[in-house]
């Protein structure tokens, strides 16, 4: 006898069960005066947050440690104090630089306080930002060749310690080739010493030969520390 051919039809106990198992999913969902649907939770992987840059801080002060490589003084630098001083403290100035007021207020500040152990060397960095700096130079090397270094240190201290919204100029003065030179030698030296914004200062242990090259507006108690870091 040939085997009997089996239907492949569903099964109806089958059926029933798995219309009473929809039922029962059906009303697991539903709840009285709302219907709460099923969905699948999904694992978000967390990713960190950016880190937004920081912001620019113009007067940050950035000390870059201890060098030996350093500006070394010449005879047409202009120094207020002793030029056999202990601590020698060469800065470069733009006229018009806000941040070059503040921190040449700190530097006097300072020298006060260290009764003649400090002294303090300025070089012209006047930047491009600002297009009457470079003329203030001018005037400033003017006068002190024709009047000395008191007259260019309270020339100096005039314009740096003024009122910013203040315009002073001073007398007229044709810029020489002398005074080019000059100019251009400050420059020089601060490019030789990767200075490229201001305010920005070699702070020089004479004793030791030791310096410390900083950016930024330092107050008095900075500076002291600095000091210390070079002995």
């Amino acid at each position: 006898m040939s085997p009997k051919k089996v239907s492949k039809g569903y099964s109806p106990f089958l059926l029933g069960v798995t219309i009473l198992t929809g039922v029962v999913m059906v009303y697991g969902l539903i709840r009285v005066g709302d219907i709460t649907l099923s969905v699948p939770r999904l694992t978000v992987p967390k990713f960190a947050k950016p880190t937004p840059p920081p912001p620019k801080q113009v007067l940050e002060t950035k000390p870059f440690g201890i060098t030996t490589n350093f500006p070394r003084l010449n005879n047409k630098d202009h120094i207020s104090g002793r030029r056999n001083a202990q601590y020698m403290i060469v800065t470069y100035i733009d006229y018009d630089c806000e941040q070059c007021r503040d921190a040449y207020q700190f530097l006097q500040q300072f020298l006060t306080e260290r009764k003649g152990d400090t002294a303090l060397v300025v070089r012209h960095f006047p930047l491009d930002a600002n297009p009457q700096a470079r003329a203030k130079a001018v005037v400033a090397e003017c006068i002190a060749q024709r009047e000395g270094e008191k007259a260019f240190w309270a020339y100096t201290d005039t314009l740096l310690t003024s009122d910013p919204g203040d315009d002073i100029m001073g007398e007229e003065c044709t810029e020489s080739r002398d005074i080019a030179r000059r100019l251009q030698a400050d420059n020089q030296s601060a490019s030789r010493f990767g200075i490229g914004g201001l305010p920005a200062l070699y702070l020089i242990n004479t004793k030791t030969n030791k310096a410390l090259f900083a950016v930024g507006v330092i107050q008095v108690k900075q500076l002291q520390e600095l000091v210390g870091q070079t002995k």
